[in-house]
Parts: structure tokens; sequence; C-alpha cells
């Protein structure tokens, strides 16, 4: 009922636009002030530190080419408004980490925003106890790997040959970095999504 809502009445789009420009505004801008005393540096090393790596994210995230997004079709803010106005309608936001090396491109962490419809768990794992919503988990409940469709389920353009057709992308990589990105509140003990 709240996607038909955002679709259909204007006072509900209107009230996604507000929070959008309330949250995010016209620019999204990064403060990268680290704490200079607990790494043992100096305030002239962290004001450096800051206006440097401001800049450098400043380039990645609002290039005209849009490298930021994987699909090349967003900056960073239009992105982050792009998953403030998920949230506001589905209450859970995905995307993915992904390592690009387009010829041009300087830095090569770009975001694939995905639909959470396409996060589910395959019918062929329904039974795997430590599967649910498509969300992989250990022991603890921390989350392990998510199962994305490749296509969207009510997608049939590309045919069905990929209709039953999933993913499984770890949430972090051996070293640590981040691969699925999943925001949800969780309103329940032991809630997945």
């Amino acid at each position: 009922r709240a996607r038909d809502l955002g679709r259909n009445d204007a006072y509900v789009q209107n009230g996604a636009t507000t929070r959008k420009d309330s949250i995010v505004g016209a620019f999204f801008m990064l403060n990268a002030r680290p704490a200079f005393n607990v790494l043992g540096k100096d305030e002239g090393w962290a004001e450096e530190f800051q206006r440097e790596v401001e800049e450098k994210f400043t380039l990645w995230a609002e290039s005209p080419m849009k490298w930021v997004d994987a699909s090349r079709r967003n900056d960073f803010t239009a992105l982050i408004r792009l998953a403030v106005g998920v949230d506001t309608f589905g209450g859970e936001v995905l995307a993915t980490a992904e390592w690009l090396r387009d010829a041009g491109r300087e830095f090569h962490t770009a975001i694939q925003m995905v639909d959470t419809d396409r996060l589910t768990t395959p019918a062929t794992r329904a039974f795997d106890s430590n599967i649910r919503g498509g969300i992989k988990t250990n022991m603890y409940g921390a989350p392990v790997s998510a199962f994305i469709r490749v296509q969207h389920p009510h997608d049939l353009s590309r045919g069905f040959q990929y209709s039953d057709v999933w993913k499984e992308v770890p949430f972090y990589k051996p070293w640590g970095r981040q691969m699925v990105l999943l925001f949800s509140e969780q309103n329940r003990v032991d809630q997945t999504r």
C-alpha cells in the first residue's frame, strides 16, 4: 500500500520529497574530521587530512561521470536521496559495493542499488534454518551472506531463464571489506529484516 500511495498520491509524494530535502538536502557534504588526539597527531595534521579526504571524496561522489553509481545514473547525493525515498516507503534499503575497472575511473568502488524485492530465499534453500528473508546468518544472528535474485520477480522482460536465479553475495570479503549494505531498523529481537 505504501508503494501504491507513493506512486499515485501527490500529497504522499510531496511528503517523501520534503523528507529527502530535510534529511539530505541538495548536496551531501562529508565531514571527515579525525579524532587526532586518539591517533597521536596534532591539529595541523587533522586539518590537512580532513581537507584531502573531503576533496577526494567529492571527486568520487559528485563526478559528472557518476562513477559512484555502478549503473552510472546518480551522483552520491542522488543515491542518498534515492535511499531515503526507498526507506520511506519500504522501511529498508539494499545496495552492494562493487569494484569496477572502467577506463578513466580514479576510484574503483561503486555502489549498486538493489530493489529489496530481489532479496529473497531461494526455493531450493527454503528449509535452511540459517536463511530468513534472503539473509544467511551465523549462530549469533550476524549476517553472513545475502541471496539476491538476478532479476526482479515481476520483471520478465529478459525472459524466464533469469526469473529463478539467485546470486549469493557475502556481507564481507575475507579481509573485512563490506559487500552488502542493508539498512533496516530492527523492531524485534532476532528479526532479520
